[in-house]
């Protein structure tokens, strides 16, 4: 499933975004990077967890390295210094990933959201508001958190 989107989503190197500015990067990475950080720094504590963790899950979505990966954060961390929306990257999201891609994403959220092994209610917050901007219904947040939660043993 996840090679299938790769291999889709590696072929569209536009920069459809003009809140950021790593042009050699696809909307879509740009897109779904912005709903990570924007998640791990909810909180207003962007720990190391949550940066390896953001690491590892652009790697799962992506083929792209470390240093990409960290060129994307630093870009989404410049875009929230001057804006906070995030609307158009979850459309971007939408338009890109099917329902089943959009559901396993809603669980890699929840796992950002644990990272450090506590979730504060801002960061509830954050997953809820994107997966509603993804179209995710509430019973899929709830089961998708029950079942990091078990994961995680929490």
């Amino acid at each position: 499933m996840f090679e299938f989107l790769k291999s889709k989503l590696s072929q569209q190197y536009t920069n459809g975004n003009s809140g950021l500015s790593s042009g050699k990067f696809s909307s879509i990475e740009n897109a779904l990077c912005i709903l990570l950080v924007d998640i791990a720094r909810a909180d207003d504590e962007f720990t190391d967890n949550e940066s390896s963790l953001i690491i590892s899950l652009m790697k799962k979505y992506f083929n792209i390295d470390d240093e990409g990966v960290k060129t994307l954060i630093k870009s989404a961390e410049e875009y929230f210094k001057r804006e906070d929306s995030i609307y158009e990257y979850t459309v971007i999201i939408n338009q890109n990933f099917s329902n089943e891609n959009k559901y396993e994403l809603l669980r890699d959220l929840w796992r950002l959201a644990f990272a450090d092994n506590k979730m504060d209610i801002y960061e509830e917050s954050m997953v809820k508001k994107i997966s509603g901007l993804l179209d995710v219904d509430n019973q899929a947040i709830i089961n998708a958190k029950l079942y990091v939660k078990e994961e995680l043993k929490l």
